[in-house]
This record gives C-alpha cells, sequence and structure tokens, in this order.
C-alpha cells in the first residue's frame, strides 16, 4: 500500500500514544535565523512524466501536509529513519533506499532532483520515501516527532562565500538546536562540504556545542553528482559528524 502522510493510521500506527508531544522551542532573537533564506533556489527544466509524478506523488508523500509530528519509520515501516536535507538529484537518498530497513525523508527546493524521486516513487510504490520540495528547516522544527530520527545528512550545502552571505548557511546555532531536538540518542548529523571555509565554519559552531560530540573525516561521503564534480575540479572534500549526547 502507498503511505499517505494525510491519514492518521500511516502516521501513527493507529496507536496515538505512540507519539510523542512536539518541543517548541523558546522563540528568542536566534530564532530569527529560519526566516533566513539558506539556500539558492535552482528549478531546472523538468520534463511532462517528472511534472506528472510531482502532482501524483506529492500529495501523498509531502511531510508538510501531515499532521506533526511525525514518526517516519511508523509512517514508512523500517527500523530506522533518516533525512536526506538537500537531496539534490537523489543519489544519496536512493543509496539510503538501498536498506530496507530504512525509511528515508528527501527535502530539497530543486524541482528536477525532487521530481526524480517522485518518479522513483511512481514506478515503486512501496519504497519507504517521503520528500518535500521547499525550504526544510521548518519541517524539521515542525513536521518531525522529537528523537525520533537516526540520522540527517546534510551533503554540499549552498555554500554562501561572501562574509555578508555567510548568515544564510544552514550550519547554525539554531539549526543543531531542531537537530538536537529531533535526533535519537547516539543519532548523528553528517555533513559533507568541498568548501573550505565551509567547513572552517562547521568546525566554528561544532566548537560551542556540549550536546554533541565531533569527529572530522571519521567517514567517506556517498558519491552523487555534486561529489563527483568536486573532485574533478580539484576540491578537497571534508566530512564531520556531530552525535548527540
Amino acid at each position: 500500500m502507498t503511505p499517505d502522510l494525510r491519514c492518521n493510521r500511516w502516521r501513527t500506527g493507529g496507536n496515538l500514544s505512540n507519539v510523542p508531544e512536539p518541543i517548541y522551542l523558546d522563540p528568542s532573537p536566534e530564532v530569527q535565523h529560519r526566516r533566513i533564506r539558506t539556500f539558492h533556489a535552482r528549478h531546472g527544466r523538468v520534463s511532462q512524466t517528472r511534472n506528472a509524478a510531482i502532482d501524483a506523488v506529492l500529495p501523498n508523500r509531502d511531510i508538510a501536509l501531515s499532521e506533526y509530528p511525525v514518526v517516519l519509520n511508523l509512517v514508512l515501516g523500517g527500523t530506522r529513519a533518516v533525512i536526506d536535507f538537500g537531496c539534490g538529484m537523489g543519489g544519496l537518498t536512493r543509496e539510503l533506499l538501498q536498506h530496507p530497513d530504512t525509511a528515508v525523508l528527501a527535502i530539497d527546493v530543486h524541482t528536477p532532483g525532487i521530481a526524480d524521486l517522485a518518479q522513483l516513487a511512481v514506478d515503486n510504490p512501496e519504497v519507504k520515501l517521503a520528500l518535500h520540495m521547499g525550504d526544510g528547516i521548518f519541517v524539521l522544527e515542525d513536521f518531525i516527532a522529537p528523537e525520533s530520527i537516526d540520522s540527517i545528512y546534510v551533503y554540499f550545502p549552498d555554500p554562501w562565500p561572501k562574509a555578508r552571505h555567510q548568515k544564510r548557511r544552514v550550519i547554525q546555532p539554531y539549526f543543531l538546536d531542531i537537530v538536537h531536538q529531533i535526533l535519537k540518542p547516539g543519532g548523528t548529523l553528517k555533513i559533507a562540504t568541498d568548501i573550505d571555509s565551509y567547513a572552517a565554519h562547521v568546525r566554528t559552531v561544532a566548537a560551542t556545542r556540549s550536546d554533541f560530540t565531533f569527529a572530522h573525516n571519521d567517514f567517506e561521503a556517498v558519491m552523487t553528482s555534486y561529489h563527483t564534480r568536486a573532485i574533478r575540479l580539484g576540491h578537497t572534500i571534508n566530512t564531520f559528524t556531530l552525535t548527540k549526547i
């Protein structure tokens, strides 16, 4: 059966007592970060077939159409729940879906990538995949149950290299607050970047946190199309793991 995120029996497994209450963070001045756009919108060309896939799939699989809080693996099945935050063309998402015990939420503003993943869901209705096309920060904050996610992947986020734009980088203290809220104890945030200044930025932000452990270059990022391009250009790939304490 194809999951429908609008339907309570998919959302909760039929037992509302399984779903924790959402946690609302204090609306301090730092919260204003979530209202700063952290991405460049890239729409690109989408075929009629892919547009049809989006129209067919998103009404049932868009996480933002559900009632929060969502426990992904109760909705989609499986024992693990992961998020590909900024999924691009979906290379990492497809790799994660190779593990049959894993439910995946893929988020991006990049229309062709979401369209390709929507087509994957059309071709494989049983796939454990939820989607959102648009800004993902409010999705993490408002539509994911606390302590329900095993891993969040942020691969090659928009670098915003100019100093005046660096407040737009997604890896910020407030983003880590949200991530900490939804990760299970021992859950991980995995980051990959090919921009040296962004790697330094991640180190700086991570150094302020006592609620995560921090590791540098402790894993090899899955080879996505962007990753391949970065290597072709001679860029150094830095990876980071923040583990919730």
